[in-house]
């Protein structure tokens, strides 16, 4: 399992290689597959031990609610990648603005669907967040645009050799609004 998440260097379970991450939950779930029955904490705590890998019941309980979201956001993660291709495929995306609104919508409509509002309202947050960026970018833009324009002008009116001193600065003046 491969999802790119900082972790707590002391989060011991968290910081083990994917294969016995699975290995360990395997042992306290069970894994009918491949013929393991489930065990308690506490016996996963004490095979642990034995396996070299010193931990705490908190550790492991919190370790085993991370694992499943890990799972859930590469489920997620999978069944988003799929509705893009589809609608690639299909043409109704054709550009990566829409694959992002298609990802929104999606993650959106999971966070809904799971009764989780703080996940739904920290997206909302982050999207926002987003426009007010691309908002302030444009702006930022067009100040700039302006700024050439007016610079342009005013090199312009300078160098014009028809004007004279006092209408090249009213014609300044002019330009900058003043």
């Amino acid at each position: 399992m491969s999802v790119p998440t900082k972790v707590n260097v002391r989060a011991v379970l968290h910081n083990l290689p994917a294969k016995t991450q699975t290995a360990i939950m395997d042992y306290l779930e069970g894994n009918p597959q491949k013929g393991l029955k489930s065990h308690t904490y506490k016996e996963t705590l004490a095979w642990l031990k034995e396996s070299g890998i010193k931990t705490w019941a908190r550790s492991l309980y919190t370790f085993r609610g991370w694992f499943h979201m890990q799972e859930q956001l590469l489920a997620n993660a999978a069944v988003t990648e799929s509705l893009i291709e589809v609608g690639r495929k299909e043409g109704w995306i054709k550009t990566a603005k829409m694959e992002a609104a298609l990802t929104q919508i999606f993650f959106n409509r999971l966070a809904l669907q799971q009764q989780d509002l703080t996940s739904w309202r920290l997206m909302q947050q982050m999207n926002l967040g987003k426009e007010k960026v691309a908002l302030d970018e444009r702006k930022v833009q067009l100040d700039l645009q302006k700024y050439k324009d007016q610079t342009d002008k005013t090199k312009a009116a300078v160098s014009s050799p028809e004007l004279t001193p006092e209408e090249k600065e009213a014609r300044i003046k002019e330009i900058f609004g003043i």
